[in-house]
């Protein structure tokens, strides 16, 4: 029997089975869309998390979860303010573990999406008084990454 592979290699397809196939019509808008990554060792189940989310966030519209395995969703948002409000949200955790967003285009292969950054808040305690100035505040901002500001704090 000849193997596999050899018969691949002769394989092809007629004229009348090789018409193009205009998948463009036919994808998801992701353009509101979210990749999140679960940081744990354990599997996560999907749909727990996102009914947990869909009560904390209260979104305005709604959003359709996929699991795509390794602890990534997808989270197509049908409006953009919810992304936003979801972005603006973060730091997220999901029983006690870090959950880390990116913006998803749909273009690019889900394992080949790159968690590599997201938000922390910072905050220092016991300071002595003399420390708390903005001089040293933005010393102290400097050593840490990139800092952004909420939108509802002033200048600092």
């Amino acid at each position: 029997m000849e193997d596999l592979a050899n018969r691949w290699k002769r394989l092809s397809l007629s004229k009348s089975e090789g018409k193009n196939v205009d998948l463009s019509r036919n994808k998801k808008n992701l353009s509101f869309a979210l990749a999140e990554n679960f940081f744990m060792r354990r599997s996560i189940n999907i749909e727990a998390a996102a009914r947990t989310f869909c009560s904390i966030w209260q979104t305005r519209g709604s959003f359709e979860v996929s699991d795509k395995g390794n602890n990534i969703a997808l989270i197509a948002f049908e409006l953009e303010v919810d992304v936003e409000k979801v972005l603006q949200g973060k730091l997220w955790a999901f029983d006690r573990h870090l959950v880390a967003f990116l913006r998803y285009d749909g273009l690019v292969l889900v394992q080949n999406l790159c968690f590599e950054k997201t938000t922390f808040w910072v905050q220092l305690h016991n300071l002595p008084f003399a420390l708390l100035t903005v001089e040293v505040a933005t010393s102290i901002r400097e050593t840490i990454g990139v800092v952004v500001k909420p939108k509802d704090v002033g200048e600092m």
